[in-house]
């Protein structure tokens, strides 16, 4: 189950991920705490489809009560201690849920701690946090579907990547928010290219290499930032209509030492769709 397809599918199981409402930065940090959330989950879990539709809610309540023997498990050996527990929002009401009745277990929700101050978030942001909140945004499937910008933009005078993952993520971002022309663009890209070695990986990535071209929220997210500046390139040239250099590029990517075989496959499988189809 934990194995994507050859090629994610829209409206399959492990799809890519992304989010189609201004949610996850519209409401604030305890938001998971409040009735209206609660409720959503609790609408969601009760809505059972037939036959096989129901897959992903029967994963979601088999996947959240192991979460919540996880928890009674770790909580069971740090007796007398407290326990911080990070997990995703539609999972959090659930296994309260289920772990509400264990006398062993006392429940204290986060908002009793209070907010962070401005200052403790900026103390505490690393620069892998914000090299995957923008690449997350900008070069994932997110980027069509809302984007805050203006964190965009603040993350990006933050940032103290490399020379080429700095060009990449602000020109991509200038791109998305039509601020450059694909010319403007295009030159850009090379710059960055120009000072970029082979096999250089993205800040939040700490140069590990995967099998795949694609991860769990990008298409293309699991090439080096070399290959990724010649993939924008191409996006940049199609909107130009310069097809021959398209396919040169789409060539030149293939030909590549870091191309294994699944992968020089699911580049061809994903290039028409998510690059082209989306310029």
């Amino acid at each position: 189950m934990e194995q994507p397809p050859f090629i994610r599918e829209q409206g399959t199981y492990k799809d890519f991920l992304f989010f189609p409402q201004p949610f996850t930065y519209e409401n604030d940090f305890f938001y998971s705490e409040r009735k209206e959330g609660k409720e959503e989950i609790d609408r969601w879990i009760a809505n059972e489809k037939a036959g096989e539709a129901d897959f992903p809610r029967r994963l979601f309540l088999y996947r959240t009560f192991m979460q919540a023997m996880h928890i009674k498990q770790v909580a069971k050996e740090a007796s007398g201690k407290v326990v911080l527990v990070v997990v995703g929002h539609m999972h959090k009401h659930d296994i309260e849920n289920i772990l509400k009745e264990n006398e062993d277990i006392e429940l204290v929700q986060s908002s009793s701690y209070g907010y962070p101050s401005d200052q403790e978030i900026n103390n505490n942001i690393e620069q892998m946090d914000r090299s995957f909140i923008l690449a997350f945004n900008l070069l994932g499937v997110q980027a069509s579907h809302g984007v805050d910008w203006d964190w965009m933009r603040v993350l990006i005078e933050e940032f103290q990547g490399n020379i080429a993952e700095t060009i990449l993520f602000q020109t991509r971002l200038d791109v998305l928010t039509n601020k450059i022309t694909p010319e403007a663009a295009i030159h850009q890209y090379q710059t960055a290219l120009d000072s970029v070695e082979d096999n250089k990986r993205f800040s939040f990535q700490r140069d590990v290499e995967g099998d795949r071209v694609d991860t769990y929220y990008d298409p293309f997210g699991g090439v080096s930032i070399k290959i990724r500046l010649f993939i924008e390139l191409a996006r940049e040239y199609y909107k130009l209509s310069h097809l021959q250099r398209v396919e040169e590029l789409k060539e030149h990517i293939l030909n590549l030492d870091e191309m294994n075989s699944l992968k020089k496959l699911q580049i061809q499988g994903y290039w028409e769709k998510h690059l082209l189809g989306e310029s």
